[in-house]
C-alpha cells in the first residue's frame, strides 16, 4: 500500500501465498486479488 502523496512512500506491504493470475478488481471500497488457489479481499478499516 502506498500514500497518496506526491513523493512515494510505501505505507505496507502485503506478501501473498502464491502468484497472482488475474487483474486486481476494486468493487464497493474494497480491492480484490485472485491468486491460483485464493481469493483477497482487502479494505479499510474504518
Amino acid at each position: 500500500m502506498i500514500e497518496d502523496s506526491a513523493e512515494f512512500k510505501l505505507l505496507h506491504k502485503c506478501v501473498l501465498d502464491d502468484n497472482c493470475w488475474a487483474t486486481p478488481a476494486i468493487a464497493q471500497g474494497s480491492l480484490y486479488i485472485r491468486t491460483y488457489s485464493k481469493l483477497y479481499r482487502l479494505q479499510s478499516q474504518d
